[in-house]
């Protein structure tokens, strides 16, 4: 998976003449909704030979909402999708301006734009120049462009509600990281790999102002550190208002970790310890 900034590849256009199938969307957490939107993607390619797949993100919430993971644990989650291209869009107060005609206009020139796969919920553009899901089509026609729009409908857990990325923040706002794993199919991760580590002898702690994501409340969680090569150890985490430090359990496993490339820590619920 080939990843990009929005505007140098639009000024780039090296994929201008791409016929192509978009989704976009925040997408952080990549949670079983988002992750139908990329099944739907990827099934249309299929059906149309030729056609490349591309997912735009932005690197925050435009929302201003707190980040669920970092564009770098993202380019992760969404390489298990063999999708040809990630292009990142560094949402500013600028680009915040852009009516959602002005918006299209650039989708449609980043590529040969074949397909557009959205979710219900879906919305662009200014407060008083914005488009919902349902407006993109016409929007497109208006720019002489033929778009074939998919429009998903969120994905119900088995209490009928649907599956977002807010109720996920409200699992981890509470602490109760156990629920993660159903909406996501994995722990809640926190991107460590970027953050500078203060070691002891058998403990590591970080700075919680250095963490870019959400993190649970104050108190003991467990979790798993787990390295560039795909190793862990299990350890007992305690976040408090100025750190995130990590107590592991095997002293032979923590004698290594000044040889081991962190990446990420799985949280996975609160410590009954």
């Amino acid at each position: 998976m080939e990843v990009y900034n929005f505007i140098d590849l639009l000024k780039a256009k090296t994929k201008a003449q791409i016929p192509t199938a978009l989704a976009i969307g925040v997408f952080d957490l990549v949670h079983l909704g988002h992750q139908q939107i990329f099944h739907t993607l990827l099934e249309y390619s299929k059906l149309n030979p030729g056609v490349e797949t591309m997912v735009i993100t932005f690197n925050k919430n435009p929302k201003g909402s707190s980040n669920l993971d970092t564009i770098r644990l993202r380019e992760k989650y969404l390489s298990v999708f063999e999708i040809n291209s990630l292009v990142v869009i560094d949402f500013s107060a600028e680009f915040g301006k852009l009516s959602a005609s002005e918006f299209i206009q650039m989708l449609i020139e980043l590529c040969d734009l074949k397909a557009l796969i959205v979710g219900e919920d879906f919305h662009c553009g200014t407060i008083t120049a914005s488009a919902q899901s349902f407006d993109l089509k016409e929007l497109c026609n208006r720019h002489h462009k033929d778009v074939n729009v998919i429009i998903k409908s969120p994905v119900l857990d088995s209490h009928n509600r649907k599956i977002s990325s807010s109720m996920i923040r409200e699992f981890i706002t509470r602490g109760e990281l156990e629920l993660v794993p159903q909406f996501t199919l994995r722990p809640y991760q926190v991107d460590l790999a970027p953050i500078p580590s203060i070691p002891s002898c058998d403990s590591l702690s970080f700075s919680r102002k250095a963490v870019m994501q959400l993190l649970p409340p104050p108190g003991m969680y467990n979790g798993a550190l787990v390295f560039t090569d795909a190793t862990s150890c299990n350890c007992k985490v305690s976040i408090d208002e100025e750190s995130l430090s990590l107590e592991f359990y095997d002293v032979n496993k923590t004698a290594l970790l000044p040889f081991k490339m962190i990446d990420y820590l799985n949280l996975f619920c609160r410590s009954q310890r």
